[in-house]
């Protein structure tokens, strides 16, 4: 499912790409299942997490990991904020596309970066790499932007897909007319590959509660 290049495998050594393909989703509006699902990760990350503090949630694995990668970026782990803001602000989980808001529960469950695209508008083959100088791709904004260099990344035969510090891109972002979806997961060196396997699991509860219907159509987690 995924082509891995020499130099992520050189850069990122002892780290995972986790791949997940679903087919048969059915992606324009939220089931009870879900919603309830979705209410239940909240109320768990409070009642386990919010006697400690900011410090504390920085310190956790694997956000102690994430966090270090992007601040060799001079970035903050987006996730760590949006963990906080359900922890201590009472702040929700987005309810946007089942495809999509079961990607943000997985995530702030496990903390685990995940990026999610629609499978039919993927071209060829899936490779993860390296950024190199003077790359660009479209973001989810829509917003052209350069890479910073020596980050992770997933392309097709098109272009980039998403990298860790810049997320996903426009073109083969989930709509809710998407029925095939690929997820991707980035653990960089010192995440181990127990715990994609996890995370990769919970994502594959989630869609039975998204979609009854839904089948794996392709599942790996690949240690470079």
């Amino acid at each position: 499912m995924l082509e891995v290049t020499q130099e992520l495998k050189k850069a990122y050594s002892g780290g995972h790409i986790g791949v997940l393909a679903l087919s048969g989703m059915s992606n324009r509006e939220a089931t009870p299942q879900l919603e309830q699902e979705k209410k239940a990760v909240e109320e768990t990350l409070r009642s386990r997490l919010q006697h400690y503090d900011r410090a504390y949630l920085k310190s956790m694995d694997p956000i102690s990991t994430y966090r270090d990668y992007y601040q060799s970026f001079r970035k903050t782990y987006h996730v760590l904020l949006q963990l906080e803001s359900i922890v201590f602000k009472g702040k929700s989980i987005p309810t946007v596309s089942p495809a999509v808001t079961m990607m943000f529960m997985a995530e702030l469950k496990n903390q685990m970066l995940t990026a999610g695209h629609d499978l039919d508008v993927v071209a060829g083959t899936l490779k993860a790499d390296v950024t190199r100088q003077g790359m660009t791709y479209e973001s989810m904004s829509g917003k052209t932007i350069e890479t910073a260099e020596g980050d992770m990344m997933i392309t097709d035969d098109q272009g980039i897909l998403s990298s860790i510090i810049y997320g996903p891109d426009q073109r083969t972002r989930i709509t809710p007319e998407t029925e095939q979806v690929v997820y991707t997961v980035y653990a960089p060196p010192g995440i181990s590959q127990a715990l994609v396997e996890e995370h990769l699991k919970d994502l594959k509860q989630y869609a039975t509660l998204a979609s009854p219907g839904v089948k794996v159509i392709g599942e790996d987690v690949i240690k470079l």
